[in-house]
């Protein structure tokens, strides 16, 4: 299961600007959650987090696909059903609908109908399940 994707959001920053600062600071915020998670850290610089770059290929817009699902969640259910008009409101109404909603809440079909966090949940149980002795009969 190493590489899975568990269409759980793990890292997000937002700015008026869609810029480099921004996209940094999101791969920041993911680094740190995972670093934190995973090892207990709780921070990690970019330099030596072994990343590997991914880049859609031309014309295929499937290779975007979840990110493209979740933004389509946000501006309806988020968004637009909370009546969010402002710069401020977003900032203060995101971090709950990622974390709260999204993250531990919304089913996803591409996970069997669970949501992302007991998603990982099972795939840890099955990770601990296949590291376990085998009794020999």
């Amino acid at each position: 299961m190493e590489g899975q994707a568990y269409c759980d959001v793990i890292g997000w920053a937002i700015s008026k600007r869609i810029d480099a600062k921004l996209c940094l600071a999101a791969l920041k915020s993911a680094l740190d959650t995972r670093q934190h998670s995973d090892r207990g850290v709780h921070s990690t610089p970019l330099e030596g987090a072994n990343m590997k770059i991914s880049i859609s290929r031309t014309g295929n817009p499937n290779d975007n696909a979840h990110m493209e699902s979740f933004f389509k969640t946000l501006k309806y259910k988020e968004m637009h059903l909370s009546n969010s008009e402002t710069y401020e409101d977003a900032l203060e109404q995101l971090p709950g609908f990622v974390e709260e909603v999204y993250n531990k809440k919304r089913l996803h079909s591409a996970l069997g109908y669970l949501s992302p966090e007991e998603y990982e949940v099972t795939i840890q149980q099955t990770k601990t399940a296949d590291r376990a002795p085998r009794k020999s009969r």
